[in-house]
């Protein structure tokens, strides 16, 4: 299957695979930032060494002004050095068997002599746990129904996922005689019915019914116009039906942006399996297209499948035209699709192995630059939140240029989960959400600010991802570090 993609320590509350959060020093041996720029993660710290389509991912995520061969050199000759100290620890560690092989065969006979006695008493005790005289032993330090945390998470900067070390976690069960959470009451964050962990995105039909994101858990939940739970589907792997995080240390980095279309056939942007799958409205898998391409390599421009093919999808939108709208996130392009996944038409920014980033801006009218969120409105104008150049771009329905406006500073600043998405109301106008900001502007349709908000009663957004807005104004927004859906309700 493919894989794609300050100057000082600090601790930060990062989140963990469990869903909790834990204490990290981020040190500048993994992730820093350096006079105002990003820095490219150390391969080895980031575990990307094997991995080439998720580096790559990283690299391109420097800022402009930044060199990428400079950068590129810098991560090698880092990892040159870690290879030397592990030399250095080898030869060490030659040299201990060195000196221990001249004491003599005494040590040894001992150390066997002391690897039977508690083979020993490892005998004994499960002998008497299975004749039920001790109770069940969960070896490793957690019960088959938990998760083990990964330690010291690290932010993997520029590439809006946290990327923890390789502790894998234990594959959760689900408690299906648990009694199931409503989508708008309390809850922590967990793998059973209704319960979410670091949702994503959401999305409703013509019934009221919503959809969401579950992406830590590789799923989506299919909840009533009340909230009341109705179903779920999906799981890990790359198989139909299925979602992939970008790696088994990634974090909340599964399924992203979801839409439903007039049947009520619900499309999910399986962002790390490179594709689109198409569901019934109850969760039975009906279709998928896509596949990993990077339009820089120099084979992608003879592909006859190129506009078929994605580098890390995370926005979906349904048109009043029936097709599907999706953003190629890697690529820099929105593909149109329609419904049965066959190439429609194409937004894109002419990324190719002669114009790629970092030394190229992509940063004119038309062109996207990490382009996540995406809307369409009854008129067929298609609204992106082109990310990285920090604007929402409009273009008519031929795809052409039609309007563009910053979000104010500070709304998508770098860090994890930096996922803005987009929404249109019956009026045209436009919400975004800004994760960094901690809150949801609107604009009407030819960019004036119209207003913000970032509570509803006593509830205050952490982290606003994903987001819907129905026909009256009212707006849901997913809050992806609170393991909520927040009915934010209109937005003046």
């Amino acid at each position: 299957m493919n894989q794609t993609p300050s100057n000082r320590s600090r601790i930060r509350r990062v989140p963990t695979a469990s869903g909790a959060t834990a204490s990290s020093s981020v040190a500048s041996a993994s992730t820093r930032k350096s006079g105002g720029k990003k820095q490219v993660p150390d391969i080895q710290q980031s575990r990307l060494a094997d991995k080439p389509q998720e580096y790559e991912y990283l690299l391109r995520r420097v800022p402009v002004g930044a060199t990428s061969t400079v950068e590129l050199e810098g991560a090698r000759a880092k990892r040159r050095t870690l290879v030397a100290a592990a030399a250095v620890r080898s030869q060490g560690k030659a040299r201990g068997r060195s000196a221990s092989s001249r004491r003599g065969p005494y040590p040894l006979i001992l150390g066997l002599l002391g690897a039977f006695v508690v083979l020993g008493l490892v005998l004994v005790v499960f002998l008497l746990a299975s004749k039920g005289k001790l109770p069940a032993l969960a070896f490793g330090g957690a019960t088959p129904t938990q998760e083990v945390a990964p330690t010291q998470p690290v932010e993997a900067v520029g590439s809006n996922v946290t990327v923890a070390p390789t502790v894998k976690s234990q594959p959760p069960t689900v408690d299906l005689n648990a009694t199931p959470v409503s989508l708008f009451g309390p809850s922590s964050p967990g793998v059973n019915k209704g319960q979410l962990n670091l949702p994503r995105g959401i999305a409703q039909d013509a019934n009221g019914n919503f959809f969401v994101a579950d992406a830590q858990n590789l799923r989506i939940e299919k909840f009533d116009g009340t909230g009341k739970f109705v179903t779920m589907f999906g799981s890990k792997g790359d198989r139909d039906g299925q979602f992939n995080p970008i790696s088994d240390e990634g974090v909340g980095t599964g399924p992203g942006g979801l839409a439903v279309d007039k049947a009520g056939n619900v499309y999910v942007a399986d962002t790390w399996n490179h594709r689109v799958q198409k569901f019934d409205n109850n969760g039975k898998f009906l279709a998928k297209w896509g596949g990993y391409i990077n339009l820089t390599d120099a084979d992608a421009a003879t592909n006859p499948t190129k506009d078929q093919m994605f580098w890390g999808p995370r926005g979906v939108a349904t048109g009043p035209d029936g097709n599907i709208y999706v953003t190629d996130t890697g690529n820099k392009r929105v593909l149109i699709f329609d419904a049965s996944g066959k190439p429609v038409r194409k937004i894109e920014s002419g990324m190719s192995p002669t114009q790629k980033g970092p030394e190229y801006p992509f940063s004119k009218p038309g062109e996207l630059n990490e382009p996540i969120g995406i809307a369409v409105d009854a008129g067929g104008n298609v609204y992106v939140a082109d990310t990285d150049n920090h604007r929402i771009q409009k273009f008519d329905k031929d795809g052409k240029p039609a309007a563009q406006w910053p979000v104010p500073e500070g709304m998508w600043a770098p860090g994890p989960y930096l996922e803005p998405f987009l929404a249109v109301d019956s009026a045209g106008n436009v919400y975004a959400t800004a994760p960094t900001g901690h809150t949801v502007l609107k604009f009407d349709p030819t960019g004036k600010l119209l207003g913000q908000k970032n509570k509803q009663g006593d509830v205050t957004l952490r982290t606003p991802t994903g987001i819907m807005v129905t026909a009256d104004g009212t707006a849901y927004v997913v809050d992806t570090d609170a393991n909520a859906i927040i009915n934010l309700g209109k937005i003046p």
